[in-house]
């Protein structure tokens, strides 16, 4: 019978922390991340070669395998809880903020950057926060630290072969179907190598499947009638206007953002 002690379903950012932190905390317990899609170094999409996309079969090389659909983004890190979604409501804005520079400083440990845009306070910016005020806008200066595609690539290489020396097994290409219950209690996992079908049992079952696997997720809650909530998914409308209306705050700011509620109508 195949068994592990912890499995983690899912190779994007919750599923490799999840395994970055028991190691670091001293865990011996045997670690197995099961992830759908390619390890980094084999991801690689075909619209580069074809300039169209093709629907790649089984899965898109964008949005699975491991670190997720952030491997190909311009690698930017957001390193204020203000920016991104409701985390600070759920566990508090101090907690919430903590928690980004522990993770932050993870990444510095496996090479990233060490320069962080956005920390400049001056007199520029004083007068734009002034002027958000008196238009009744919050302005949010966030920090970035820039990693860029490339070296993004390569520091999550990096970490997967960390993991991997730290003796983390990682099943690439390899698709959990469902889950083992028995008694109430999820006693593991099934899956499938595209050919064959199989049962990974485990003490303790990680399910991280980000947005990609959002729906699949919430399928099983409803079958095993475990209690769910659906958060929020921000949707963005983008509105272009001339340089002369946002250069000030643009040449001020690296990224920033301004929160304005509308009045009640």
């Amino acid at each position: 019978m195949n068994k592990t002690d912890v499995v983690i379903v899912g190779a994007g950012p919750a599923g490799i922390f999840t395994a970055i932190e028991m190691l670091r905390r001293g865990s011996g317990k045997k670690i197995t991340i099961m992830e759908k899609g390619k390890s980094v170094e084999q991801r690689h999409c075909p619209k580069a070669e074809t300039n169209r996309c093709i629907n790649c079969k089984p899965n898109c090389a964008i949005t699975t395998g491991f670190s997720g659909a952030g491997a190909f983004s311009d690698g930017k890190l957001s390193l204020s809880c203000e920016v991104g979604g409701d985390l600070p409501d759920l566990i508090g804005a101090e907690l919430a903020q903590e928690t980004i520079s522990y993770t932050d400083g993870i990444y510095l440990e496996f090479g990233a950057d060490q320069h962080v845009e956005g920390l400049e306070e001056t007199e520029e910016v004083k007068q734009i926060r002034t002027r958000a005020i008196q238009a009744g806008l919050k302005l949010v200066s966030c920090p970035i630290r820039h990693l860029g595609t490339e070296k993004a690539h390569k520091l999550y290489e990096d970490i997967e072969h960390w993991l991997q020396d730290k003796g983390v097994e990682i099943l690439f290409q390899t698709e959990c179907t469902g889950l083992i219950i028995r008694e109430g209690r999820c006693r593991g996992v099934t899956y499938t190598d595209g050919h064959q079908d199989f049962e990974l049992y485990a003490e303790e079952t990680v399910v991280a499947t980000g947005r990609r696997g959002a729906d699949w997720l919430e399928g099983l809650c409803t079958t095993y009638g475990i209690d769910h909530v659906s958060s929020t998914v921000g949707i963005g409308v983008r509105v272009e206007v001339r340089n002369e209306v946002m250069e000030t705050v643009n040449r001020a700011f690296y990224e920033s953002k301004l929160i304005g509620y509308p009045p009640p109508l």
